[in-house]
């Protein structure tokens, strides 16, 4: 098994994008890894999601992200602060991240892109939690 090096839980929140990139799915949610070796790997993927959009226009949600060591968990709620039951998308067949929590500190950041479109993405809040045992 290679090193992975990257853990990626994608957010697209266009389904066309004036035009210049069709996609017909909506909103999506896609959990991926990359290794030592630049290898992608999707684990799991949803689209049409429902996201609230403000008066303004604005599509706002908050976003859970948990891992317990085999499972990853995504729950996104776009009605309000209150954290779903079941997760809108997750890993259940023992990813192995870690590799990603080696030693006292892991980098945790955030990225946006919209092509040649201008777009805000902002992240209003946010904190991270671990109980991991170093090796």
């Amino acid at each position: 098994m290679m090193l992975t090096l990257l853990l990626i839980v994608a957010f697209a929140d266009q389904k066309d994008y004036n035009g210049e990139f069709p996609d017909q799915h909506g909103n999506q949610i896609a959990i991926a890894t990359i290794d030592a070796g630049g290898t992608v790997t999707t684990h799991a993927y949803t689209s049409d999601i429902d996201i609230r959009t403000d008066d303004d226009g604005v599509e706002t949600g908050r976003v859970w992200i948990e891992y317990d060591g085999t499972k990853l968990k995504v729950y996104l709620d776009s009605d309000g602060d209150t954290k779903p039951s079941s997760p809108t998308l997750s890993v259940d067949d023992n990813i192995d991240l870690s590799d990603l929590f080696y030693g006292p500190a892991v980098n945790v950041g955030f990225t946006a892109a919209t092509g040649s479109q201008a777009d805000f993405h902002d992240v209003m809040n946010w904190n991270f939690r671990h109980n991991c045992e170093y090796y």
